[in-house]
């Protein structure tokens, strides 16, 4: 019984540090990426 109540908490656990660790990682590519652009829009001006 225990183990059955404690599977889908983990799962949850699991699942918002998947979502964490994505949304970390999409936001450092987004602000790369916008940097790169700004460094690129100041090179051609």
């Amino acid at each position: 019984m225990g183990a059955l109540l404690a599977s889908p908490i983990i799962s949850a656990v699991v699942s918002v540090a998947v979502a964490y660790i994505a949304f970390k990682v999409a936001f450092f590519t987004i602000k790369r990426v916008a940097m790169n652009a700004v460094t690129g829009i100041l090179t051609y001006l």
